[in-house]
C-alpha cells in the first residue's frame, strides 16, 4: 500500500488534465496512488485518464456518471486505502516537491493535517520555481490554523493544498450537488485533527481561467457560498472568538464577489439590492473597522452609487491589476 493517494476529480478537464497529471507523475516523491475520477466526462479526458494508467501503474481510473466534483472526491476516498490524502483540482499542477515537501512535514510533525499554501497562476502560464531550501513549518493549535486558512489576501479553504490522515474523513464526505462544497466540511477536519502543522510553502498552482466554477458568471446556485460563510462565520465567532474579524471579512468578501459576478442577470437583479443593501447596512465596518480591507472599503463607497457604478469600477480596477 502507498503512503498518499492523491485524488484529482476529472470532468471535460482535456486542455488542461495533460499537464496536471504529468506533474503529479513526475513528483520526487513516487510512493503514491493516483486516483483519477473521470466524473462523467463527453470530451478526451476519459480516454486521457486510461492513456496515463496504461503506462503507469501507480495511476488507478474509477469512472462515474456526472455527478460533480464532489461525487468525484467522495468516490476516491472511498477507494482510498493509504496512511494520508491529498487533492488535486485537474486543472491545476503542482511543483515536483509538492508531496515530497508535504509528507516530510507530516512525519516530522506527525501531523494529522498539514496546511500549505498556493501559487496563483494565469491560465498559459507555468507556475515559479520554487525556493530550494526547504520550506519552514510549525505545529499550530487549532485556532492558529483558522488563522493561518482566513488570515492572508485569499482564503485557503479548499480541499487542495493540504494533506489529511485518512481517518478524518471517517463519517465525513462532501455534499454533493453542490459548489463551494470544502467549506461545508472543513471545519469539521479541522475540529477533528489532533495534530496540525501549516507551512508557507506555496508549490500548488491554482490556475485562474475565465470558465472556471469560481470564476465564471454567478447564478442562483452560487448564493449558497454565503450559506456557507455565514455559518463559518458563527463557528468562528462561537468557539474563536478573537477570529471573528477574520471570518466576517471572509463574509464580506463574498458578498462583493457575488454582485460583481452576477452580471447583468434580471433575474439576479432582486439579490444584488438584497447584498448592495446588506453591505450599506454594514458600512460603519466596512468603512472605518481596521480590519476591512481596502478594496472593501472602496467597494462599498463605489456601492453608494449603484451596483451598475461598482460593476464598472471593478472592471477598471481589474483590467488595470491585470
Amino acid at each position: 500500500m502507498s503512503k498518499i493517494d492523491v485524488i484529482v476529480p476529472v470532468h471535460n478537464m482535456e486542455p488542461w488534465l495533460r499537464r496536471c497529471v504529468d506533474s503529479l507523475l513526475g513528483q520526487t516523491f513516487r510512493d503514491f496512488t493516483l486516483f483519477l475520477i473521470d466524473d462523467g466526462s463527453t470530451d478526451g479526458s476519459g480516454r486521457i485518464c486510461g492513456e496515463y494508467a496504461a503506462k503507469d501503474g501507480r495511476v488507478r481510473v474509477l469512472r462515474q456518471e456526472n455527478r460533480g466534483p464532489s461525487a468525484a472526491r467522495n468516490r476516491g476516498l472511498e477507494a482510498a486505502g493509504s496512511e494520508y490524502i491529498s487533492f488535486v483540482d485537474s486543472d491545476d499542477h503542482v511543483e515536483e516537491r509538492y508531496l515530497e515537501r508535504l509528507w516530510r512535514i507530516a512525519e516530522a510533525r506527525d501531523a494529522d493535517l498539514v496546511l500549505s499554501g498556493m501559487t496563483v497562476v494565469m491560465e498559459g502560464k507555468e507556475g515559479p520555481p520554487p525556493p530550494e531550501e526547504e520550506p519552514d513549518h510549525r505545529a499550530v493549535s487549532r485556532e492558529e490554523a483558522w488563522r493561518y486558512m482566513l488570515g492572508g489576501k485569499r482564503p485557503l479553504l479548499f480541499a487542495w493544498g493540504k494533506l489529511y490522515r485518512r481517518e478524518l474523513f471517517q463519517g465525513i464526505r462532501f455534499p454533493e450537488g453542490e459548489i463551494y462544497e470544502e467549506l461545508k466540511i472543513i471545519h469539521s477536519l479541522v475540529e477533528r485533527a489532533s495534530r496540525i502543522a501549516c507551512t508557507p510553502y506555496a508549490g500548488y498552482y491554482y490556475m485562474q481561467r475565465p470558465g472556471s466554477i469560481t470564476h465564471r458568471a454567478a447564478d442562483r446556485k452560487h448564493l449558497v457560498l454565503l450559506e456557507n460563510d455565514k455559518a463559518l462565520w458563527s463557528f468562528i465567532k462561537d468557539r474563536y472568538p478573537d477570529l471573528e474579524s477574520l471570518a466576517k471579512r471572509k463574509y464580506f468578501k463574498s458578498c462583493f464577489y457575488l454582485i460583481e459576478r452576477m452580471g447583468g442577470d434580471p433575474e439576479l437583479r432582486e439579490e444584488c439590492g438584497r447584498l448592495r443593501r446588506v453591505i450599506l447596512r454594514n458600512w460603519r465596518y466596512l468603512l472605518f473597522d481596521g480590519t476591512s480591507p481596502p478594496l472593501h472599503r472602496a467597494g462599498t463607497l463605489c456601492l453608494l452609487l449603484g451596483v451598475r457604478f461598482y460593476r464598472a469600477a471593478w472592471r477598471l480596477y481589474a483590467g488595470a491589476a491585470g
